[in-house]
């Protein structure tokens, strides 16, 4: 099958589940040319190497994985935010780190092939230092976020993790659209997909089977598709539809700070550019399928 578009995946996998279903999506769908795998966030390292194991797991061990940045532009969270990620507790010591940084990587990479889409699903805080380092490398690049949300002020974890780098990513003159809240929490697994993983005769599947029951258990949580949406919809872009919007990160609020707010004229002034395209709608039973075909054939 022929790849159709090259890809990095900057990623916080190990909180949740769903970055692992989406790394396995992009790489078992063969429509996507994984250049490679970036992580954030705190235990960058340790997300390093379960996005590795879900790599090879995949048969895709071939792309490399790079440790990114751990902290945070500014850091206002509370020590039990320190906790190891929940599936990070139990890994083998059998990768070999890449010594090159994420940051480095990403850099290089786009200027190398600036057709490159990056598919963000965690904090933007990678991005924000290539946008710092390297601004011209970003400028009309498409980036796909994974976050925020736009029917209401609610602050999603990945623009809340880091409001600076996401202002930042947002101002930097990228191609951005963005899947929020409004859309990934349509798109849930049902019982029957969990059984249908973990009875699939694919290796892989029943080892994405297993970390959905480790997330499970840890943190008594049902299994939205967040992350698999972003890849789903590069697979079926049919399965979104988007709304140009103006939308700025608030980093001062009380009770708002890293809430995406959108722009509206309700008094006919002048409007503003839009600098985002914001996921509105989507088939959440078509992505749902879509998904467990590929992943579980």
């Amino acid at each position: 099958m022929e790849l159709t578009k090259r890809v990095v995946i900057d990623t916080d996998i190990g909180d949740d589940v769903d970055d692992a279903l989406a790394i396995a999506l992009a790489v078992k769908s063969g429509k996507l040319q994984v250049e490679g795998v970036t992580t954030i966030c705190r235990y960058a390292s340790h997300r390093a190497v379960l996005a590795a194991k879900v790599l090879k797991s995949c048969g895709a061990d071939f792309i490399p994985v790079y440790e990114g940045i751990g902290t945070f532009i500014v850091d206002r969270h509370d020590d039990n935010d320190h906790e190891l990620p929940c599936l990070c507790e139990e890994l083998d010591g059998n990768y070999v780190k890449n010594e090159m940084h994420a940051v480095d990587f990403l850099v290089q990479t786009l200027r190398k092939y600036p057709d490159t889409t990056i598919l963000a699903m965690g904090p933007l805080t990678n991005l924000a230092a290539v946008a710092l380092i390297a601004p011209e490398v970003m400028i009309g690049t498409d980036i796909i976020v994974m976050g925020g949300a736009f029917e209401s002020p609610y602050q999603e974890w990945n623009i809340y993790c880091d409001p600076e780098a996401a202002g930042i990513v947002l101002r930097s003159g990228a191609n951005i659209k963005m899947v929020g809240l409004d859309v990934t929490t349509k798109c849930i697994l049902e019982d029957a997909d969990l059984k249908r993983l973990k009875d699939s005769p694919k290796e892989d599947a029943r080892y994405l089977s297993t970390l959905i029951e480790t997330y499970k258990n840890a943190t008594g949580k049902g299994i939205m598709l967040h992350d698999p949406l972003v890849i789903g919809q590069l697979l079926n872009p049919k399965l979104l539809k988007y709304s140009a919007v103006r939308a700025e990160v608030e980093l001062r609020g009380e009770f708002t700070r890293g809430s995406l707010i959108v722009e509206k004229n309700y008094f006919g002034e002048e409007e503003k550019i839009p600098n985002i395209e914001a996921a509105v709608e989507v088939d959440s039973k078509g992505f749902a399928e879509l998904m467990m075909s590929v992943i579980c054939g």
